[in-house]
């Protein structure tokens, strides 16, 4: 995308992968945020207002994994059960790179989430727990 936008001749093109990690770098930070976010609202549905500080959750690695895992199946369930595919598909398949095939969408749709449930119910249950 940025190539399309650098004038011919120009010399910033070395650089264009670090908006890409910025904004890797972004999602990573607001997901976490964003798993604060539901923990809290949580917390609040439930009715426990006891200790429900700032240094309370953050010391919790269960609470932090949790809500940041609930975050992430939240935007993954958003973007693959229909919300937005027809929209990713058309944006994935402008330009001269590969193509999203309609074949793709139960792949991504059924068997990426259950390889990312496998992954992290298996991580949860190999982890050391102190």
């Amino acid at each position: 995308m940025y190539q399309k936008l650098q004038k011919p001749g120009g010399k910033w093109g070395v650089f264009s992968f670090f908006p890409v990690v910025g904004n890797v770098c972004l999602m990573a930070f607001y997901t976490v945020v964003a798993g604060w976010m539901i923990h809290y609202f949580f917390r609040f549905l439930t009715g426990r207002y006891d200790d429900i500080s700032f240094a309370s959750m953050i010391a919790s690695p269960g609470i932090n994994v949790t809500f940041l895992a609930v975050t992430v199946v939240l935007v993954f369930a958003v973007l693959s059960f229909g919300w937005g595919w027809d929209h990713f598909v058309q944006e994935a398949n402008t330009g001269s790179g590969w193509k999203i095939r309609p074949w793709m969408r139960p792949v991504f749709q059924y068997a990426l989430p259950v390889i990312i449930a496998f992954v992290y119910v298996y991580g949860l249950a190999t982890f050391k727990w102190r």
